[in-house]
C-alpha cells in the first residue's frame, strides 16, 4: 500500500447489512470502504471474468469503492497515485455503507502482515503458488 495508507484486511469476506455473502475481495480498507482487486492471468477467461464483473458488482451495491490492479500496474509508479485517488473518492463518498467485514481467519481482523507472519510461524515452507504469493488455494473466490 502507499505510504501513509492503513494496511488492508487480506480475503476477508464481506456481508451486506442483512448478512448476505457479498464476496472476498482480495485487499480491503476498512476504514476507506475500498475494495483492491488484482486481475492476473487467472482472470482472462470469459467464465471468470464475467464471475469478477459480478462480484465487483454486488460490493458496489453494498456500498464498497473498487480498485482494480493487473500485473503491469504492479511495477508502474502511477500506482500510488490510483490508489490514493480511489481511497480519497472513497472516503469522500456520500453512499450509504451496507456492508461489514468478517475476519479473514477468526475472530481478530488481520492485516496482510500478520497473516503473512502467522502462516509463516504455523506451516512448513512450501512453495508459493506462481501467479500470486499472498493467494489461498480453494478460497471463496479461488
Amino acid at each position: 500500500m502507499a505510504a501513509g495508507h492503513p494496511r488492508p484486511l487480506c480475503n476477508a469476506r464481506v456481508h451486506d447489512d442483512a448478512g448476505a455473502f457479498v464476496g472476498v475481495p482480495d485487499l480491503l480498507d476498512v476504514e476507506a470502504g475500498l475494495a483492491i482487486e488484482y486481475d492476473g492471468a487467472a482472470h482472462r477467461s470469459r467464465a471468470r471474468h464475467r464471475a469478477d464483473t459480478h462480484r465487483r458488482e454486488r460490493f458496489e451495491a453494498a456500498g464498497l469503492a473498487v480498485l482494480v490492479v493487473v500485473a503491469g500496474d504492479l511495477d508502474d509508479p502511477g500506482l500510488d497515485r490510483r490508489l490514493t485517488a480511489a481511497r480519497s473518492r472513497a472516503l469522500a463518498s456520500t453512499a450509504p455503507r451496507r456492508w461489514e467485514a468478517d475476519p479473514p481467519w477468526g475472530p481478530a481482523r488481520f492485516t496482510l502482515d500478520e497473516r503473512i507472519e502467522h502462516r509463516e510461524s504455523t506451516t512448513r515452507p512450501r512453495r508459493p503458488p506462481a501467479e500470486c504469493a499472498d493467494s489461498v488455494p480453494g478460497g471463496p473466490d479461488d
